[in-house]
């Protein structure tokens, strides 16, 4: 799936601080002009959207995803203008008829492209300006385009509000993800979507570039020449070279977030095994740091690279709503946090499961934790020679939808464990990353395991939530065996009464590099199962008060599955 599928709509409004005189668009005004902008040493394909209503009018720039081009923001673009908006859509480097290399959102050169993209509208008559060469302006896209949008967001403070959807905060995290907290081991390679990605590189037929392969263009495409050889030795070492973990860390957010000072808007998605839940809470966490009074909220929708488009007219809404309200100076509120439970009540018109919409007050990084004692029995598991057969959570660009939701092909027999509590006396929900310690030892010194939450049922059955696992590689490992503290995969998901918590691993799993020597492990738990926990109320009935999972009748007792 391309990630320039899930883009994200956003749009802004008219600036209280803007004095310029108001005139409607002449005959002249083309509404939809094809552009060629400097970029940074590069030339950008650009769509200038003007709007019907009058003029000037505050300008958004908008954003594609991975592997896409300003087309495929065409209709977004036109809702805006249509609403009254400047748009500026562009094209980024090395993609579509844009020039350049690709740099993966390099703040000095896609980063250094968007201030480009800025000094034009500073240039046009027909955008509100805050003051000369500073137009009023925000900035929004979704995975690819959710991160420029927050990088050029801290190096530009031209930009005046930020909205960015499904991306992540570290790229060497996301990329190499690595679940053991505070360990500084580069993680496992996230080998089927890092593969999937980087077909993205290629060429389009529209490309310039088409016609002229060269060697390492048909090996990298049009990725710039350090991340492409960077790229082939990392994946082929199994981890990121020194040259990549540099160029990752500077293509992330992580890297600039302290300086973010503009209204911003993260919006990620529970159905995303590339990008998860727990990069918007990073990102939230650095800008809050660093600036305390930078307005801030955070959504989790029911989408993501894995169901791209399942509540995607909300989203478009909510983006609005940040800027109508950052922008224009709004009064209307807009909740700190929202969370959709994707089976949270069921529909009135076809009995189906339907998303329910929660709110609160504070940021999920705010959230409590609840404890959950669990077996702590020790489980020896197996790492077959050749890494085969494999265990199967996800797949690229699907999650685990083709899987029906079922942990069965997770839980390979000799290659899991799971440990359990005792059956709930009332239900209860995850909303955010459980932790859990556990002691691993390793017959070849090293490790690479696969942990995750999974709720079963009083019948027996095993879910794995949107399929997502929480990889963690440890090296060194002393005889007796280390502990560690194991962030699981971040979810939002209810257990019913009677349903057990568990905690499982894996020794393999299909879409990330394992050790292909064959080895075993013994795994024990040495700690309770710690569930983070919020208080929300319904977003359609204000007053209805949930709590995230339920503080009353929640003190559980070990068990062992």
């Amino acid at each position: 799936m391309s990630l320039a599928a899930a883009v994200m709509v956003a749009a802004v409004s008219v600036s209280p601080a803007a004095t310029a005189a108001i005139t409607h668009p002449t005959a002249a005004m083309k509404a939809v002009t094809e552009l060629t902008i400097p970029g940074a040493g590069v030339r950008l394909d650009a769509t200038l959207y003007l709007p019907d209503t009058r003029v000037p009018a505050p300008a958004i720039l908008l954003a594609h995803g991975f592997g896409g081009s300003k087309h495929d923001v065409v209709g977004q673009a036109e809702s805006l203008r249509s609403a009254g908006y400047v748009v500026l859509a562009w094209t980024a480097r090395g993609f579509g008829k844009s020039t350049g290399d690709i740099s993966m959102d390099s703040p000095t050169a896609e980063g250094a492209d968007v201030s480009r993209l800025v000094d034009y509208l500073a240039g046009r008559t027909e955008v509100q300006h805050d003051s000369a060469g500073d137009p009023h302006v925000g900035i929004a896209g979704a995975s690819y385009g959710g991160a420029i949008s927050l990088i050029a967001a801290a190096i530009d403070h031209r930009i005046d509000a930020v909205a960015a959807d499904i991306t992540w905060n570290n790229l060497q995290q996301a990329l190499f993800p690595q679940s053991a907290v505070a360990l500084k081991t580069p993680g496992v390679l996230k080998s089927s979507w890092v593969g999937s990605l980087f077909a993205l590189t290629k060429p389009a037929m529209d490309s310039p570039m088409t016609g002229k392969s060269t060697k390492s263009s048909l090996v990298c495409g049009r990725l710039a020449p350090i991340w492409c050889s960077a790229y082939q030795a990392s994946v082929v070492a199994g981890a990121p070279n020194p040259t990549l973990i540099s160029l990752l860390r500077k293509s992330s957010p992580s890297s600039v977030a302290n300086r973010i000072v503009a209204p911003t808007l993260l919006l990620q998605g529970e159905a995303d095994s590339l990008f998860g839940l727990d990069e918007s809470v990073r990102t939230a966490r650095q800008i809050r740091l660093a600036h305390p009074s930078t307005p801030l909220a955070v959504v989790w929708h029911a989408g993501g690279h894995d169901n791209a488009f399942v509540e995607s007219a909300r989203q478009q809404t909510l983006v609005r709503q940040w800027f109508d309200k950052h922008l224009r100076a709004g009064t209307s509120a807009f909740p700190t946090f929202q969370v959709t439970e994707s089976a949270g009540s069921i529909s009135l018109a076809d009995s189906a499961p339907a998303p329910k919409v929660f709110e609160a007050a504070t940021l999920p990084l705010d959230a409590q934790r609840l404890d959950y004692p669990i077996a702590m029995n020790s489980m020896v598991i197996a790492s077959p020679v050749g890494g085969q057969p494999a265990a199967v959570s996800s797949l690229p660009g699907i999650g685990a939808a083709s899987l029906a939701g079922s942990a069965v092909t997770m839980l390979l027999p000799g290659q899991s464990a799971v440990w359990g509590s005792k059956p709930l006396e009332s239900s209860t929900s995850i909303m955010g990353s459980p932790t859990v310690k556990v002691r691993v030892v390793s017959s070849s010194g090293d490790a690479v395991l696969f942990f995750s939450t999974l709720i079963k049922s009083a019948s027996g059955g095993f879910t794995q939530p949107q399929g997502l696992v929480a990889p963690v590689h440890l090296m060194n490992i002393p005889r007796a065996g280390e502990v560690i503290t194991v962030q699981l995969p971040s979810v939002v998901v209810t257990a019913a009464a009677g349903d057990s918590l568990v905690v499982a691993v894996s020794a393999t799993d299909q879409s990330y590099d394992v050790p292909k020597d064959g080895r075993v492990y013994t795994i024990t738990p040495v700690s309770a199962l710690s569930v983070p926990t919020m208080t929300v109320t319904v977003a359609a009935t204000a007053g209805s008060v949930w709590l995230w999972p339920g503080i009353a009748a929640m003190v559980i007792a070990a068990a062992v599955l």
